[in-house]
Order: structure tokens, then C-alpha cells, then sequence
């Protein structure tokens, strides 16, 4: 039951992010709107690199797929992969946020960056409460490398 929850919890929050990658996050010199999707497609030109948003979308996705297709993977390797994808998908997020002075043009974040962000946030904050209830790194880490072990023996 309580892993029924958590897993619900997981799924309504990477939903909510990667709703929010589509919802309007930039507004370029107050008069033009872009979502993270338009941003990634490079239409607009505005960024030189756009593989790191596409992380940002891609990441909830496998975390999803990870979650609900991988029945064989403990539940304490879901979750350390989980984690890692949540940290891989906000790191780019960080990036704007901290240069956002930095851009060539007059940049303000939106909705659907402050949804994304808090989502990554709060997704993260979750794992790792959920990793100490299961007896915290150490077992994670233990069983990850056993698992490594008996596939690669």
C-alpha cells in the first residue's frame, strides 16, 4: 500500500513537469512567449545549445518508464536512478535560473519553468525521503553493486 502511494506521488509529479515543459516558461523582452518544447525545437534561435532542455523532457519520461515497465529492479535501484535522472533533468533548469542576467536578450522565466523547476524539486526531495525510509545510500548502494556483480559474473 505504501509503495502504491509513493509510486502515485512519483507519477503525479514527473506528469506535472513534463506538463509544464510545454507550458510557457521564457518571455524574451515582453513580447514574445516561449514553452520549453519551442526552445528545444531551436525555432526561436535564442539558445546555442538545446540538448540540456531536451534532457530536462527526457528524463521524467524514462524515470516514468524505469518506474512502471522495470518489475525486476528493486525498488531501491528505482528510486537511486530515479534520483539521478531528477538531477541530470534540473541541472540545465539551474542553468538558466543562475544566468538568466547573462543572456544577450531580456529574458523572464514563466510558469512553466517555475512548475518544471518545483516539480524536479519537490521529485528529489521526495526520493531521498523515500531512500532513508528504506534504510538509507548504504543498502542502495550495496544492492546496486550486487546486481552489477550477478549480471556481469
Amino acid at each position: 500500500m505504501k509503495t502504491t502511494i509513493r509510486k502515485n506521488i512519483h507519477t503525479i509529479n514527473k506528469i506535472i513537469v513534463i506538463i509544464g515543459f510545454f507550458m510557457p516558461w521564457i518571455s524574451v523582452c515582453n513580447n514574445y512567449t516561449y514553452s520549453a518544447y519551442e526552445l528545444t525545437l531551436n525555432d526561436t534561435e535564442l539558445l546555442e545549445d538545446t540538448w540540456p532542455l531536451l534532457a530536462s523532457l527526457i528524463t521524467p519520461i524514462l524515470g516514468l518508464i524505469i518506474l512502471y515497465m522495470v518489475n525486476e529492479m528493486a525498488i531501491h535501484i528505482k528510486l537511486f536512478i530515479s534520483l539521478i535522472l531528477s538531477i541530470i533533468g534540473i541541472s540545465p533548469l539551474l542553468y538558466i535560473h543562475i544566468n538568466i542576467n547573462n543572456f544577450y536578450y531580456e529574458f523572464e522565466l514563466l510558469i512553466g519553468f517555475w512548475i518544471t523547476f518545483i516539480g524536479y524539486l519537490i521529485d528529489i526531495l521526495l526520493i531521498l525521503h523515500n531512500i532513508n525510509e528504506e534504510n538509507g545510500f548504504k543498502k542502495i548502494i550495496k544492492q546496486f553493486v550486487q546486481n552489477i556483480k550477478d549480471n556481469y559474473s
